[in-house]
């Protein structure tokens, strides 16, 4: 994604943009490594470019820092499950003990964004008992909450 692209996106009018929905501001550690190395298995290695397909997030890096995150799973418009959470987790840790990584875009895949929470995994919470579902649903959401 080229500056001028990144300009286009910041001065877009409301809703000209429908797939676009956050940016989000990506903090430098000073103890992060090289921006060279490889940042694991989530993904976000360096080079322009590198794209890492996973079960529901994308995440790529451009030659100018800018790295877009996909949720990617448009069946399901791109509801929120556990695995897409550690996989969203996963990136933007990598991602932020990245040097060359300056900012980050948070997209969905397909008509939606996110429909919010995965049915199914909300339907069994109703099951189990209130202080227990309390914390899973605490740890869920933070997974999103980065």
């Amino acid at each position: 994604m080229s500056h001028s692209l990144l300009s286009a996106l910041v001065a877009a009018p409301r809703g000209a943009l429908p797939s676009v929905r956050a940016a989000l501001l990506l903090p430098r550690r000073l103890s992060s490594s090289s921006s060279s190395a490889s940042t694991g298995s989530s993904g976000t290695g360096s080079g322009s470019g590198h794209k890492k397909h996973e079960s529901g997030v994308l995440c790529e890096v451009d030659g100018n820092g800018i790295a877009v995150i996909t949720f990617n799973n448009p069946t399901k418009l791109n509801a929120l499950t556990e695995e897409l959470g550690n996989e969203f987790f996963s990136h933007i840790t990598a991602l932020r003990e990245r040097k060359d990584v300056r900012c980050a875009i948070l997209t969905g895949a397909g008509a939606a964004f996110s429909a919010g929470g995965d049915l199914a995994f909300l339907q069994a919470r109703t099951v189990d008992k209130p202080l227990h579902n309390a914390e899973v649903m605490r740890q869920f959401y933070n997974r999103f909450l980065v």
